[in-house]
Protein backbone atom coordinates (compact mmCIF):
# COMPACT_ATOMS: atom_id res chain seq x y z
CA UNK A 1 0.00 0.00 0.00
CA UNK A 2 1.54 3.28 -0.17
CA UNK A 3 -0.28 6.91 0.95
CA UNK A 4 -3.57 7.58 2.41
CA UNK A 5 -5.53 6.42 5.93
CA UNK A 6 -7.10 3.04 6.16
CA UNK A 7 -9.68 1.45 8.20
CA UNK A 8 -9.72 -2.05 9.06
CA UNK A 9 -6.48 -2.49 6.72
CA UNK A 10 -3.92 -0.43 5.66
CA UNK A 11 -3.70 3.45 4.75
CA UNK A 12 -4.46 5.23 1.22
CA UNK A 13 -1.23 6.36 -0.19
CA UNK A 14 -0.53 8.94 -2.30
CA UNK A 15 3.22 10.65 -2.26
CA UNK A 16 3.21 13.70 -1.60
CA UNK A 17 2.42 15.50 2.02
CA UNK A 18 2.10 12.82 4.74
CA UNK A 19 -0.91 11.74 7.29
CA UNK A 20 -0.39 9.56 9.98
CA UNK A 21 -2.79 6.79 10.62
CA UNK A 22 -3.57 4.16 12.97
CA UNK A 23 -4.91 0.66 11.94
CA UNK A 24 -8.34 -1.28 12.89
CA UNK A 25 -9.50 -4.38 13.33
CA UNK A 26 -6.13 -5.83 14.64
CA UNK A 27 -7.38 -6.73 18.47
CA UNK A 28 -5.06 -4.45 20.47
CA UNK A 29 -5.05 -1.19 17.98
CA UNK A 30 -8.42 1.40 18.04
CA UNK A 31 -11.31 0.99 15.58
CA UNK A 32 -12.28 4.20 14.24
CA UNK A 33 -15.83 5.63 14.86
CA UNK A 34 -18.24 5.94 12.10
CA UNK A 35 -19.20 9.44 11.60
CA UNK A 36 -15.79 11.42 13.10
CA UNK A 37 -13.86 13.35 11.13
CA UNK A 38 -11.24 11.02 9.95
CA UNK A 39 -8.52 12.59 9.10
CA UNK A 40 -6.56 9.28 10.40
CA UNK A 41 -7.70 5.98 9.85
CA UNK A 42 -6.96 3.05 11.28
CA UNK A 43 -5.41 0.37 9.40
CA UNK A 44 -4.58 -3.42 9.17
CA UNK A 45 -1.45 -4.40 8.38
CA UNK A 46 -1.16 -7.71 6.73
CA UNK A 47 2.78 -8.21 6.74
CA UNK A 48 5.53 -9.45 8.16
CA UNK A 49 6.33 -11.71 11.24
CA UNK A 50 4.78 -10.95 14.80
CA UNK A 51 4.51 -7.90 16.03
CA UNK A 52 5.88 -4.90 14.09
CA UNK A 53 4.07 -1.75 15.81
CA UNK A 54 5.71 0.83 13.75
CA UNK A 55 4.36 2.82 11.54
CA UNK A 56 3.69 1.99 7.59
CA UNK A 57 3.54 4.03 4.74
CA UNK A 58 1.20 3.37 1.45
CA UNK A 59 2.64 5.62 -1.48
CA UNK A 60 -0.50 5.85 -3.64
CA UNK A 61 -3.75 7.71 -3.24
CA UNK A 62 -3.82 11.08 -1.67
CA UNK A 63 -1.11 12.05 0.78
CA UNK A 64 1.35 9.32 1.73
CA UNK A 65 0.13 8.13 4.73
CA UNK A 66 2.28 6.79 8.12
CA UNK A 67 0.55 3.91 9.46
CA UNK A 68 1.13 1.60 12.35
CA UNK A 69 0.67 -2.14 11.14
CA UNK A 70 0.14 -5.04 12.52
CA UNK A 71 2.15 -8.10 11.33
CA UNK A 72 0.70 -10.74 9.56
CA UNK A 73 2.37 -12.88 7.22
CA UNK A 74 2.35 -17.04 8.86
CA UNK A 75 -1.32 -17.65 9.31
CA UNK A 76 -1.22 -21.26 10.96
CA UNK A 77 -3.53 -23.58 9.35
CA UNK A 78 -7.15 -23.49 9.59
CA UNK A 79 -8.74 -26.41 11.25
CA UNK A 80 -9.84 -29.34 8.43
CA UNK A 81 -13.65 -27.97 7.46
CA UNK A 82 -16.32 -29.33 5.39
CA UNK A 83 -15.80 -27.58 1.91
CA UNK A 84 -17.63 -24.16 2.18
CA UNK A 85 -20.99 -24.20 -0.17
CA UNK A 86 -21.99 -20.79 0.40
CA UNK A 87 -23.39 -18.39 -2.06
CA UNK A 88 -20.28 -15.90 -1.54
CA UNK A 89 -17.98 -19.14 -2.07
CA UNK A 90 -20.24 -20.22 -5.23
CA UNK A 91 -20.07 -16.25 -6.37
CA UNK A 92 -16.54 -15.68 -5.87
CA UNK A 93 -15.57 -19.31 -8.00
CA UNK A 94 -17.61 -17.28 -10.93
CA UNK A 95 -15.95 -14.14 -10.98
CA UNK A 96 -12.56 -15.79 -10.72
CA UNK A 97 -13.88 -18.41 -13.92
CA UNK A 98 -14.79 -15.26 -15.78
CA UNK A 99 -11.18 -13.62 -15.79
CA UNK A 100 -9.03 -17.15 -15.48
CA UNK A 101 -7.53 -16.31 -18.84
CA UNK A 102 -5.91 -13.18 -17.85
CA UNK A 103 -2.28 -12.66 -17.62
CA UNK A 104 -0.93 -12.27 -13.63
CA UNK A 105 0.65 -8.70 -12.92
CA UNK A 106 4.40 -8.71 -13.29
CA UNK A 107 7.16 -6.31 -12.01
CA UNK A 108 7.11 -4.96 -15.81
CA UNK A 109 3.85 -4.60 -15.66
CA UNK A 110 0.02 -5.45 -16.93
CA UNK A 111 -2.15 -3.36 -19.23
CA UNK A 112 -5.18 -4.12 -16.76
CA UNK A 113 -7.76 -2.01 -19.06
CA UNK A 114 -7.26 0.14 -22.12
CA UNK A 115 -4.52 3.04 -20.86
CA UNK A 116 -4.34 1.76 -17.89
CA UNK A 117 -1.32 -0.14 -16.32
CA UNK A 118 -0.47 -2.12 -12.82
CA UNK A 119 3.11 -3.57 -12.19
CA UNK A 120 3.27 -5.69 -8.80
CA UNK A 121 6.72 -6.89 -7.26
CA UNK A 122 8.67 -8.05 -4.39
CA UNK A 123 11.80 -5.86 -3.08
CA UNK A 124 13.61 -9.32 -3.99
CA UNK A 125 12.06 -8.62 -7.94
CA UNK A 126 13.40 -5.49 -7.97
CA UNK A 127 16.91 -6.31 -6.59
CA UNK A 128 19.27 -2.79 -6.42
CA UNK A 129 17.25 -0.06 -8.21
CA UNK A 130 18.66 3.12 -10.20
CA UNK A 131 18.18 5.57 -7.65
CA UNK A 132 16.68 9.00 -9.15
CA UNK A 133 18.26 12.31 -7.35
CA UNK A 134 14.98 13.70 -6.51
CA UNK A 135 13.57 10.43 -5.05
CA UNK A 136 16.64 9.93 -3.00
CA UNK A 137 16.38 13.79 -1.66
CA UNK A 138 13.09 13.04 -0.81
CA UNK A 139 13.69 9.79 0.91
CA UNK A 140 16.15 11.75 2.93
CA UNK A 141 13.46 13.13 5.06
CA UNK A 142 11.47 9.80 6.20
CA UNK A 143 12.42 8.14 9.31
CA UNK A 144 15.64 5.60 8.28
CA UNK A 145 13.18 2.57 8.60
CA UNK A 146 11.43 3.89 5.91
CA UNK A 147 13.50 4.65 3.24
CA UNK A 148 14.36 1.24 1.76
CA UNK A 149 10.87 0.84 0.91
CA UNK A 150 9.91 4.26 -0.20
CA UNK A 151 12.76 4.18 -2.71
CA UNK A 152 11.65 0.63 -3.72
CA UNK A 153 7.94 2.12 -4.80
CA UNK A 154 9.28 4.85 -6.71
CA UNK A 155 11.53 2.60 -8.34
CA UNK A 156 8.93 0.34 -9.58
CA UNK A 157 6.67 2.85 -10.65
CA UNK A 158 9.29 4.16 -12.61
CA UNK A 159 10.18 1.01 -14.20
CA UNK A 160 6.80 0.96 -14.70
CA UNK A 161 6.72 4.02 -16.99
CA UNK A 162 10.46 3.32 -18.73
CA UNK A 163 8.10 0.46 -20.53
CA UNK A 164 4.84 2.19 -21.48
CA UNK A 165 6.31 6.01 -21.33
CA UNK A 166 10.13 6.40 -21.47
CA UNK A 167 9.86 10.24 -22.01
CA UNK A 168 8.28 10.55 -18.53
CA UNK A 169 10.24 8.17 -16.50
CA UNK A 170 12.98 10.52 -15.16
CA UNK A 171 10.70 13.54 -14.47
CA UNK A 172 10.63 14.58 -10.96
CA UNK A 173 7.52 13.62 -8.57
CA UNK A 174 5.24 16.07 -6.47
CA UNK A 175 2.25 15.98 -4.37
CA UNK A 176 -1.26 17.91 -5.67
CA UNK A 177 -3.30 20.23 -3.47
CA UNK A 178 -5.17 17.25 -2.42
CA UNK A 179 -1.67 15.14 -1.62
CA UNK A 180 -2.12 12.69 -4.53
CA UNK A 181 1.22 11.87 -6.23
CA UNK A 182 1.50 13.97 -9.90
CA UNK A 183 4.54 13.62 -12.45
CA UNK A 184 6.02 16.75 -12.26
CA UNK A 185 6.96 18.68 -16.10
CA UNK A 186 8.41 21.41 -14.57
CA UNK A 187 5.61 23.83 -16.32
CA UNK A 188 5.82 22.89 -19.47
CA UNK A 189 2.28 21.84 -21.15
CA UNK A 190 2.55 17.95 -21.44
CA UNK A 191 -0.84 15.65 -21.26
CA UNK A 192 0.20 13.70 -17.84
CA UNK A 193 -0.87 10.35 -16.78
CA UNK A 194 -2.43 9.45 -13.40
CA UNK A 195 0.25 7.58 -10.89
CA UNK A 196 -0.22 5.90 -8.01
CA UNK A 197 2.54 3.84 -5.22
CA UNK A 198 0.97 1.21 -3.07
CA UNK A 199 3.51 -0.86 -0.76
CA UNK A 200 3.18 -3.41 2.59
CA UNK A 201 5.86 -5.15 3.70
CA UNK A 202 8.09 -6.47 0.91
CA UNK A 203 5.04 -6.06 -1.55
CA UNK A 204 5.09 -3.15 -3.75
CA UNK A 205 2.36 -2.11 -6.51
CA UNK A 206 2.59 0.99 -8.62
CA UNK A 207 -0.07 1.75 -11.18
CA UNK A 208 -0.23 4.52 -14.34
CA UNK A 209 -3.62 5.90 -15.89
CA UNK A 210 -3.13 7.27 -19.27
CA UNK A 211 -5.98 9.30 -19.13
CA UNK A 212 -7.15 10.16 -15.75
CA UNK A 213 -6.54 9.40 -11.93
CA UNK A 214 -5.71 6.59 -10.72
CA UNK A 215 -5.21 4.36 -7.65
CA UNK A 216 -3.70 1.42 -6.41
CA UNK A 217 -3.40 -1.03 -3.00
CA UNK A 218 -1.46 -4.39 -2.30
CA UNK A 219 -2.44 -5.68 0.88
CA UNK A 220 -1.59 -9.06 2.34
CA UNK A 221 -4.06 -10.78 4.87
CA UNK A 222 -4.31 -9.53 8.48
CA UNK A 223 -3.42 -12.02 11.07
CA UNK A 224 -5.98 -10.38 13.63
CA UNK A 225 -9.41 -9.43 12.44
CA UNK A 226 -11.95 -8.26 14.83
CA UNK A 227 -15.45 -9.21 13.84
CA UNK A 228 -16.56 -5.34 14.09
CA UNK A 229 -13.68 -4.56 11.02
CA UNK A 230 -14.98 -6.77 9.16
CA UNK A 231 -18.51 -5.20 9.77
CA UNK A 232 -16.98 -1.85 9.39
CA UNK A 233 -15.95 -2.46 5.82
CA UNK A 234 -18.24 -5.42 4.83
CA UNK A 235 -21.32 -3.50 5.94
CA UNK A 236 -24.56 -6.28 4.85
CA UNK A 237 -22.03 -8.25 3.86
CA UNK A 238 -20.48 -8.77 6.66
CA UNK A 239 -22.42 -11.91 8.19
CA UNK A 240 -21.21 -14.47 4.52
CA UNK A 241 -17.65 -13.26 5.20
CA UNK A 242 -17.29 -13.56 9.09
CA UNK A 243 -18.65 -17.12 8.50
CA UNK A 244 -15.64 -18.07 6.71
CA UNK A 245 -13.07 -20.19 7.83
CA UNK A 246 -10.00 -17.66 9.62
CA UNK A 247 -7.73 -17.83 6.73
CA UNK A 248 -9.83 -17.46 3.81
CA UNK A 249 -12.01 -14.93 6.05
CA UNK A 250 -8.83 -12.68 6.23
CA UNK A 251 -8.20 -13.07 2.81
CA UNK A 252 -11.58 -12.25 1.59
CA UNK A 253 -11.40 -9.08 3.85
CA UNK A 254 -8.13 -8.00 2.38
CA UNK A 255 -9.52 -8.06 -1.12
CA UNK A 256 -12.15 -5.95 -0.14
CA UNK A 257 -10.13 -3.58 2.20
CA UNK A 258 -7.89 -3.44 -1.40
CA UNK A 259 -10.71 -2.24 -3.64
CA UNK A 260 -11.81 0.74 -1.10
CA UNK A 261 -8.92 2.19 -0.35
CA UNK A 262 -7.60 2.16 -4.40
CA UNK A 263 -11.10 3.97 -4.50
CA UNK A 264 -10.29 6.91 -2.27
CA UNK A 265 -6.90 7.27 -3.23
CA UNK A 266 -7.85 7.63 -6.87
CA UNK A 267 -10.53 10.19 -5.48
CA UNK A 268 -8.23 11.82 -3.76
CA UNK A 269 -10.04 12.17 -0.60
CA UNK A 270 -8.00 9.91 2.44
CA UNK A 271 -9.93 9.08 5.00
CA UNK A 272 -12.35 12.02 4.41
CA UNK A 273 -13.56 9.64 1.32
CA UNK A 274 -14.94 7.14 4.07
CA UNK A 275 -13.61 4.08 2.20
CA UNK A 276 -14.87 1.27 4.69
CA UNK A 277 -18.73 2.74 3.76
CA UNK A 278 -17.94 1.87 -0.17
CA UNK A 279 -20.08 -0.59 -1.18
CA UNK A 280 -18.08 -3.95 -2.38
CA UNK A 281 -19.57 -7.38 -2.86
CA UNK A 282 -17.54 -9.86 -1.87
CA UNK A 283 -15.79 -12.35 -4.21
CA UNK A 284 -16.22 -9.27 -6.90
CA UNK A 285 -13.98 -8.57 -9.77
CA UNK A 286 -14.87 -5.32 -10.92
CA UNK A 287 -17.47 -2.24 -10.59
CA UNK A 288 -17.88 1.29 -10.20
CA UNK A 289 -18.01 4.13 -7.86
CA UNK A 290 -18.39 7.74 -7.50
CA UNK A 291 -17.30 8.16 -11.32
CA UNK A 292 -14.57 5.65 -11.27
CA UNK A 293 -14.16 1.82 -12.51
CA UNK A 294 -12.32 -0.43 -10.22
CA UNK A 295 -11.19 -4.07 -10.73
CA UNK A 296 -10.18 -6.53 -8.22
CA UNK A 297 -7.17 -8.79 -9.73
CA UNK A 298 -7.97 -11.82 -7.90
CA UNK A 299 -6.89 -13.97 -10.62
CA UNK A 300 -3.87 -12.21 -11.56
CA UNK A 301 -1.71 -11.64 -8.41
CA UNK A 302 -0.75 -14.05 -5.36
CA UNK A 303 -1.41 -11.46 -2.76
CA UNK A 304 -4.67 -8.95 -2.58
CA UNK A 305 -4.46 -6.43 -5.44
CA UNK A 306 -6.96 -3.61 -6.61
CA UNK A 307 -6.93 -0.67 -8.92
CA UNK A 308 -9.84 2.27 -9.34
CA UNK A 309 -9.19 4.41 -12.34
CA UNK A 310 -11.35 6.90 -14.59
CA UNK A 311 -12.97 5.37 -17.69
CA UNK A 312 -11.10 5.84 -20.86
CA UNK A 313 -13.46 8.65 -22.42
Amino acid sequence: MSTGNRVGARGVNAGGAEITATRAGTGNLPEPTIGEAETSRPRVDTCGPAATNRPRVNTCGPAEVTRPHVAARSLPADPELPRESSALEAAVARESAAVQELPEVSVDGTEISPGVWVASATRADLGDPPVHAGDLAEAGTRPRWRRAEFLAGRHLLRHLLRRIRPDLAALPLCADPAGKPRLDAGGEDLALPGITISHDEDRIAAAVCAHGDVGVDVQLPPERLTDSAVRRCLGSHAPAVTALPRRRRAKEFAWVWTVQEACVKAAGTGMAGRPWSIDVPPGAVSGHWGGFAWLSLRTRSPVPLSCAFQPAP
